[in-house]
């Protein structure tokens, strides 16, 4: 379970960094959050870099924010 508010983001990818071999963190373009996505149970989150335009759901507690799934991204 998630532990946050639950919203909806888009916006373009500032900076990426595997955390480990289970999810990557990034941050955004005009955003404060720290993002957390699984690659672990979605793959294709490790293919985001600088730049793509990606848009997710993720429940946000404080600057962190957890992604929900899937990122969708304009770029793949």
């Amino acid at each position: 379970s998630y532990s946050g508010k639950k919203q909806k983001f888009s916006g373009t990818v500032k900076r990426v960094v595997k955390v480990n071999n289970s999810e990557v963190a990034f941050l955004m373009n005009g955003n404060e959050n720290v993002f957390y996505a699984s690659i672990k149970d979605y793959p294709r989150n490790m293919f985001i870099q600088s730049g793509d335009e990606i848009s997710f759901t993720g429940y946000k507690d404080g600057n962190t924010v957890v992604v929900v799934k899937d990122i969708s991204n304009k770029s793949l």
